[in-house]
């Protein structure tokens, strides 16, 4: 009887300790089911986003650089006829290619935090050679003294307001605001990618087996991937719900249209990493069930 004690308590024990650690396990995956989701969402906007490459490629899509080089030809146009500069050679003073190198340039030097966000030196540039091209094409001299006036004059006028128009106070603002939450999401990236490698070290110590490792990752990435479902779904609706035109005051580009296709970008790279997450979810479930 004595030894028959022994083993129900032996047996009691080993139960109590098992239900122990499989609620630790559960513990250990609901944060490693958060860290995973914000490792996931921060890489997300940091490939999208935050990234100049993919937002060039968006903002220099030719509906884009239409918009704007329609805005800037009628800007300069104005000028220019402030300047007494003949009508014939106020039209389209900036051609669609050098547009979309200029704002290639723009968003590559906002990225890169400058001060200066388009280069206007070059748009003037590109203003002049445009502007004697067209000269010479109706048989107007460049050496004639008064087309020379002219044209420094305007150029000269350039300098200044095109640097007002195009590098405002606002854009800079906001640029240095993207900046900052920028070096902010690759900060928390970087913990949570941290913080997501502890807690696969320590939940493979609680388990102590790999087939109750794995199931229980297939259970964090099961729910990694609900909630990147989640919010790539309410930031669609936030997007379509808002009126960035009217937040953002006065702007060359319809911003609706462009904040979708950048949403649009957004939610195509959450669902790629939602699937690699399901993906890991059955496999790590049905492996850490079939082993059992």
């Amino acid at each position: 009887m004595e030894l028959s004690r022994k083993n129900n308590g032996s047996h009691f024990s080993a139960a109590k300790i098992k239900k122990r650690s499989h609620s630790t396990s559960r513990m250990v995956t609901f944060f490693l089911l958060l860290a995973l989701f914000v490792s996931s969402f921060c890489y997300t906007l940091k490939v999208t986003i935050f990234s100049a490459n993919q937002v060039s490629q968006t903002l220099t899509q030719d509906k884009y650089v239409k918009q704007l080089h329609s805005s800037l030809n009628d800007y300069l146009a104005s000028l220019a006829k402030q300047y007494s500069i003949p009508t014939a050679l106020t039209q389209n003073l900036l051609t669609n290619s050098q547009v979309k190198s200029d704002l290639k340039t723009a968003v590559e030097n906002a990225y890169a935090d400058k001060t200066a966000i388009f280069d206007t030196s070059t748009i003037q540039s590109q203003v002049k050679t445009n502007l004697d091209a067209k000269a010479q094409s109706i048989g107007l001299s460049t050496d004639n003294l008064i087309y020379q006036t002219a044209q420094s004059t305007l150029l000269s006028g350039l300098n200044g307001s095109l640097d007002q128009a195009l590098n405002s106070q606002t854009l800079q603002q906001k640029v240095q605001q993207l900046n900052s939450a920028h070096k902010i999401n690759s900060l928390i990236l970087l913990v949570a990618l941290g913080f997501s490698l502890l807690l696969l070290v320590l939940l493979i110590v609680v388990e102590r087996n790999l087939f109750g490792w794995l199931h229980y990752l297939g259970v964090a990435a099961a729910y990694t991937a609900i909630l990147l479902l989640a919010v790539s779904f309410l930031l669609k609706q936030i997007v379509a719900n808002l009126d960035f035109a009217q937040l953002s005051g006065q702007a060359s580009i319809d911003l609706n249209d462009l904040a979708n296709s950048i949403t649009q970008l957004v939610v195509s790279q959450a669902n790629q990493l939602m699937i690699v997450w399901l993906v890991v979810a059955v496999a790590g479930i049905t492996v850490g069930f079939l082993r059992r």
